[in-house]
């Protein structure tokens, strides 16, 4: 299907599949409000949409650019334009492939649907400011040490006039009760606009004095990060971090929440490591009256559950399937079997993928991508090519852009401009095996 035609947006999904959508969710004339209204602010700068257009398309650069230019810049308009012609090619691709398989509990986009627009006013403002947290997540690539941030007293001076229109402003990290500017942008929100839902997604490894206050304003609402139930699995994913302590403060805060009658949102990080943990997810929030949130895992590409071999994906779905509850006692259950129900739905989409690729890829050999590398590197290489090829069967399968890339590459100028850039031996082994379609069959756990 031609995207542009005629200078004329055209849908990117096709009629039927948004007819069904709109069937099941009418109300709404924009899909997604984010562009429309919304901001997200990330660490380095980078302001979007929304966190899943990071990297993929962006309005600009703050401080490079003021606030209110970011929001007149005409990559927000034309976003607009594309999300108004249900055209998601703007950085929106990851909310289309959930659409197209009919993942609608794991839907971005619909968090913004009880957006008010009106008057191109921002109504919602996602912050992730910094960094900085106290776990460190084997999902999350970042250099959670760092205190510096770009953001100080000026960015919050900036924002003071949009304070009053919001209805929303979302927290995030790093460890959001670890950001101090942040405790500056709660109180300057409750003092100007008690009205806007403050929500903050934390790790739940933090508390004191000063998060017990916010907690009494009616406004203040909590979201939690959980993986697992078991403790040893929950120390391997959010390392430096005791499910012993969050569950203490998972009943301060579900406590708090529930005297607001405010419903706990729990999100999860469906990974190769913690797939079997998902029903028990699941169950842990029904019991305990919170809502589920499956996150939409593609990076690191070693841990998701969309580049891996088809039988794995195959079993996965069979056993989540066999443990599949469809009926709900409650609305909260209903909800939570919906959103198991869409992440089902998405592996089954990810699955026909991988059987596409698998069907079209070509096979390489552990010996051929040796002799490969061999052949640029230096003898003193040796230990940083086994390193690479470390776990590797005798032959995988590679797509054929790949292969040819492999042949053509100089590696020992790309390890030297690597190191140069500051980029550790760890992460240059994780890129070449990422080239080598290697980080597909990494972490392929069975129990």
């Amino acid at each position: 299907m031609s995207i542009l035609r005629k200078n004329k947006i055209r849908s990117s999904i096709s009629p039927e599949i948004i007819q069904k959508y709109r069937g099941l969710y009418p109300g709404n004339e924009l899909i997604c409000k984010a562009p429309a209204s919304s901001l997200y602010f990330h660490p380095d700068g980078e302001v979007v949409a929304c966190c899943l257009n990071k990297g993929a398309y962006a309005f600009g650069k703050y401080p490079a650019q003021s606030i209110q230019d970011l929001i007149n810049s005409p990559q927000r308009k034309e976003q607009k334009k594309y999300i108004a012609h249900d055209n998601f090619s703007l950085g929106c691709k990851i909310c289309e492939d959930n659409i197209v398989a009919e993942n609608y509990g794991g839907l971005m986009a619909r968090t913004y649907s009880s957006l008010k627009i009106k008057f191109d006013k921002i109504r919602r403002i996602d912050f992730e400011l910094s960094e900085f947290c106290n776990l460190d997540c084997i999902m999350c690539e970042r250099d959670k040490s760092d205190k510096k941030s770009l953001y100080g007293i000026n960015f919050v001076s900036e924002l003071l006039p949009l304070i009053p229109n919001l209805q929303y402003a979302f927290f995030f990290g790093g460890e959001p009760f670890m950001i101090p500017i942040y405790y500056d942008l709660w109180d300057s929100i409750i003092r100007l606009n008690p009205a806007c839902k403050i929500i903050v997604q934390t790790n739940g490894n933090v508390m004191n004095a000063r998060i017990e206050r916010l907690l009494l304003h009616p406004g203040f609402l909590v979201a939690m990060s959980l993986d697992s139930l078991n403790d040893e699995k929950y120390d391997q994913i959010r390392k430096n971090g005791s499910l012993r302590t969050f569950m203490e403060n998972f009943e301060l805060f579900n406590n708090a929440m529930k005297k607001k009658s405010q419903t706990m949102q729990i999100s999860a990080c469906p990974m190769r490591i913690n797939w079997k943990e998902i029903p028990a997810l699941v169950e842990f929030c029904n019991k305990n009256a919170c809502r589920i949130f499956f996150n939409h895992v593609e990076f690191p590409d070693y841990l998701n559950l969309k580049n891996i071999p088809s039988g794995f994906l195959k079993i996965i779905i069979q056993y989540l399937k066999s443990q599949h509850r469809m009926e709900g006692k409650t609305d909260i259950e209903a909800e939570n079997s919906r959103a198991f129900s869409g992440l089902l739905q998405l592996l089954e989409y990810w699955l026909s993928q991988s059987l596409v690729w698998e069907s079209q890829a070509v096979k390489i050999t552990k010996h051929e991508v040796y002799e490969i590398m061999r052949n640029s590197f230096e003898s003193s290489n040796e230990h940083f090519i086994n390193e690479i090829l470390k776990d590797a069967p005798g032959e995988w399968l590679i797509d054929e852009r790949s292969q040819s890339k492999i042949k053509n590459i100089d590696f020992k100028n790309e390890l030297q401009s690597l190191l140069n850039h500051n980029i550790t031996i760890e992460n240059i082994v994780l890129k070449a095996r990422s080239l080598f379609k290697l980080n597909r069959l990494s972490n392929i756990i069975y129990e």
